[in-house]
């Protein structure tokens, strides 16, 4: 499962996240149901996630053993939604996060000069989308294949872009694929 891939990723690079130790927010961007969310909560952090998928968001908080408040968020377009663990530590919004402005556009808005960003990405052939034998158990994409230089197109020069793993694989059912983490420091 491709979650594993990237909590590995994520645990193996924490600390370049999160020089210092020190708790923080931290943005999970199309967060879906990530178990990425309870491990960074768990770890002291603040985390807001936001996803366009009710389904995802709803059976997170549904499969969560904590309590949780739903708020309609109207400023953020018709059906918004914001789910709010109880103790504060998970705040996700229901919203189209591109919607709001392009995704790379948004993050270099969002984050302060010195803020960290870990991003995993996959990156396969997309001609395997043509494949005629090509018959995946859910329709793909998600996930989309993100590349070394689409990746540094979209973020750089605002941010420093540097790969810190960079690990192939045949994730993409029996198709090679390359899992990679980055660290991104906005400038």
């Amino acid at each position: 499962m491709l979650y594993n891939y990237f909590t590995r990723l994520l645990e193996k690079h924490y600390s370049k996240l999160n020089p210092g130790g020190e708790s923080k927010k931290v943005l999970v961007p199309l967060c879906g149901m990530s178990v990425d969310m309870n491990w960074l909560a768990d770890k002291g952090m603040t985390v807001i996630g936001v996803d366009i998928a009710e389904e995802a968001l709803a059976k997170f908080v549904s499969l969560s053993d904590q309590d949780w408040e739903e708020t309609a968020v109207p400023t953020l377009g018709p059906g918004a939604k914001l789910f709010t663990r109880k103790d504060g530590k998970i705040k996700l919004y229901l919203g189209d996060f591109l919607k709001f402005t392009r995704f790379a556009a948004a993050l270099k808005n969002l984050m302060n000069p010195g803020g960290r960003m870990l991003l995993d990405a996959i990156a396969y052939d997309e001609k395997i989308l043509e494949d005629e034998n090509f018959k995946p158990p859910m329709p793909v994409p998600p996930p989309y294949s993100v590349g070394i230089a689409e990746t540094k197109g979209l973020f750089e020069p605002a941010f420093t872009v540097e790969i810190l793993d960079e690990i192939p694989n045949n994730a993409m059912y029996d198709f090679p694929a390359v899992f990679y983490a980055y660290l991104m420091v906005r400038k």
